[in-house]
């Protein structure tokens, strides 16, 4: 028994001493933004001071359809690692239409996508690449700005 609470304690301390050292911040911040009348809401977590998980969702309200959209962004070393999107219209609380898309970053390139559901994926002119670094980049902007105000 002794022995088993030795082990654990040994695993675990290093876990605590990264911790203390790194200042894990795991209870996130969130701000919004309004634009074009639409409020964006954004949320982070910080490791140390950089952003370790980054992410803006909005709903923009149509005469038929609520477009609700969230983007995520994982980093690793201050780079993108991994995004995700995902577009939800809904017509009626019983009719609606799902679109999401997983994206793998390595080096600041895009090295594969996995979606479902039906949306801008399935157009030839869409460049999902350019598309999520652009977001990445707007998000990563006002997210450094909150950190800024924040004194961190």
């Amino acid at each position: 028994m002794h022995r088993m609470i030795m082990i654990i304690m040994l695993i675990a301390m290093p876990v605590i001493l990264l911790a203390q050292e790194q200042r894990i911040d795991a209870t996130g911040h969130t701000f919004v933004v309004t634009v074009g009348g639409i409020a964006n809401t954004y949320r982070y977590t910080l490791f140390g001071n950089e952003p370790k998980h980054m992410s803006r969702e909005w709903t923009e309200k149509k005469p038929n359809v609520n477009i609700h959209t969230i983007q995520s962004f994982k980093l690793g070393n201050g780079q993108l690692v991994s995004a995700k999107e995902t577009i939800t219209e809904a017509y009626t609380p019983a009719d609606s239409s799902f679109w999401s898309c997983n994206y793998a970053f390595r080096n600041g390139k895009m090295i594969d996508l996995v979606s479902t559901g039906h949306g801008k994926s399935e157009d030839d002119a869409w460049d999902p690449e350019k598309e999520v670094l652009e977001n990445f980049r707007k998000v990563s902007e006002l997210v450094k700005k909150d950190i800024a105000k924040r004194g961190r």
